[in-house]
């Protein structure tokens, strides 16, 4: 398999964002069009012979012209050093299984995303391509929530493959692709049998099934015993597992399980049809049901005139919208409930577009200089929040990347070992080490960071770098070389100022202005006390 900086042809390969029985898909770099792409470098032997490398070659292209917002676009096919690769639109966002990770979906959001799918499969299927290994783990939402369906084409499982699976096999042990892969698979296409459009239908069924009620319709670790009962037996009533969810819905889910093809929808877009069908008929139900008041708790911030502000740790995390009245002078927040937890959502940031929102989810420690908890995500406005890291170790200080397509977040992992950690948001990657004793980091260019970092015993300064730390510099170290501490920071618009906090022994101080340069210690500023958290201003001001 290829390394980070080979070049694939004209496509430099930029880090590793995804793994799969069929291939591994990297971050790729199109030197000729300057521009991201995924590159997926087929596994050895995916492709065994020219007949199956012609037919898949021949999809890629009929793919290649689709252009429809439901299917990753296809832009190249080919061979280089003996490696079969696919260069496809790179998608931003989570895929399915990852969401699932946090639970299932609610009915009005799984219908949304059926609907999306159905379309996509429509398109896909009027044009003579199947996908043929339809899972959570190849749909992926982006941020505005659009869904996008990845690898059309990449599973065609000879018969010789799924004989494989012998009477003693689990899905554990199973040959690399089919574990993921077996439960999604209509019984014909188990059987080995020609498969048509209503096999990816049987396929789209179960991704629904699992969505609402976050488990599968046959879900047996023996692969003999799961085949039987694909094979044989009747799914589960959904709403036995998920009581809340509508007749209507699941009686379009049970039609896509169908045993017998003939059985099923005949078309992705019948299918499509059905699920806009219930999909508009909620929202009327919706509207009819008058509006229940809740008592509201809001946030309200102090801001002086350098954008300084109080963190406040609350159940609700609220969205600050600029309004504007005709005639009216400067803009005013008007805050949005986002969350709503029975604990705290503390430390957002928002990335550069606004259309994302992460945030640390705990039991709340307000002034603390290291939280309790795990780092959430929510798109935004109406995006459903999920979590997006299990590590044990308190956390602090999230920031997005230049791009948003990945977030850093600082991890503590002893006494005083405040280590950055990056998590990819283009796949469903652990987070990992990004750069060690460095806390509270953000970019400040393509190629510059900003963040604190400890010299000596427990004193921590203020520096700037690039990512290999070559050129590191100190932009302010607090005069208490015992005790003194800068924990968070955030750069001017115009890149001329450090707005920072730091505590030492007597605890937090006021905010602090320093010069980017670090020509100065700078100057104290905002309101008498313990200032925790500082921001800008959009103008600077």
């Amino acid at each position: 398999m290829p390394y980070v900086g080979q070049r694939f042809g004209r496509y430099r390969i930029e880090e590793q964002i995804g793994a799969g029985g069929m291939g591994v898909v990297y971050r790729a770099y199109d030197e000729k069009l300057e521009r991201n792409l995924a590159l997926k470098v087929l596994t050895p032997g995916a492709l065994n012979d020219d007949a199956a490398r012609k037919r898949f070659r021949n999809e890629a292209r009929v793919l290649s012209r689709l252009n429809h917002a439901a299917i990753q676009t296809i832009h190249d096919f080919d061979t280089f050093d003996g490696h079969d690769y696919l260069v496809s639109e790179l998608v931003p966002g989570l895929s399915l299984d990852t969401r699932l990770q946090s639970g299932a979906l609610p009915e009005k959001e799984v219908v949304d995303l059926g609907f999306q799918l159905a379309q996509g499969l429509a398109a896909a299927h009027a044009a003579g391509v199947l996908h043929r290994d339809l899972k959570p783990a190849n749909l992926r939402v982006t941020f505005d929530g659009r869904l996008k369906i990845l690898d059309f084409g990449l599973a065609t499982l000879s018969r010789e493959v799924v004989l494989t699976l012998s009477t003693t096999q689990t899905l554990a042990t199973a040959p690399m692709g089919i574990a993921g892969t077996l439960p999604y698979m209509s019984p014909e296409q188990l059987l080995g049998e020609q498969v048509d459009a209503r096999s990816d239908i049987y396929s789209a069924g179960v991704v629904l099934f699992e969505l609402s009620t976050q488990q599968l319709p046959f879900n047996d670790s023996l692969a003999p015993k799961l085949t039987n009962a694909i094979l044989h037996q009747a799914p589960p009533a959904l709403r036995a597992l998920a009581p809340k969810l509508s007749i209507e819905f699941e009686h379009i889910v049970l039609k896509c399980l169908e045993k017998d093809p003939e059985l099923r929808y005949q078309s992705a877009k019948e299918l499509a049809t059905d699920l806009r069908r219930l999909e508009v008929r909620s929202r009327a139900v919706t509207i009819e049901v008058p509006a229940v008041k809740r008592p509201r708790r809001w946030l309200v911030p102090a801001i002086a005139s350098v954008g300084i502000c109080a963190l406040v740790a609350a159940t609700l995390l609220l969205w600050p919208h600029l309004t504007m009245k005709e005639g009216a002078g400067p803009s005013a927040p008007r805050w949005e409930q986002l969350t709503n937890f029975n604990d705290s959502a503390e430390i957002p940031t928002l990335s550069r577009d606004g259309k994302i929102v992460a945030f640390l989810r705990g039991p709340g420690s307000l002034g603390n200089s290291a939280n309790v908890g795990q780092v959430w995500f929510k798109s935004l406005p109406h995006g459903e929040p999920f979590p997006l890291t299990k590590s044990v170790p308190r956390k602090q200080t999230i920031n997005f990347s230049e791009d948003g397509s990945r977030l850093y977040f600082t991890q503590i992992e002893g006494p005083f070992a405040w280590n950055t950690y990056e998590l990819s948001l283009l796949g469903g990657q652990e987070p990992k080490l990004f750069m060690a004793n460095a806390t509270g980091l953000s970019w400040v260019g393509s190629d510059r960071l900003l963040f604190s970092t400890i010299s000596t015993g427990v004193h921590m300064k203020l520096a700037t770098s690039n990512v290999s730390r070559t050129d590191e510099r100190d932009v302010y170290a607090p005069a208490d070389h015992m005790q003194g501490m800068v924990h968070r920071s955030t750069l001017s618009p115009d890149r001329k100022w450090v707005l920072l906090v730091e505590m030492d022994s007597q605890w937090w101080r006021r905010c602090r202005l320093v010069p980017f340069d670090g020509s100065s210690a700078g100057q104290q500023v905002g309101p008498e006390g313990s200032c925790t958290w500082a921001q800008w201003s959009p103008d600077g001001k």
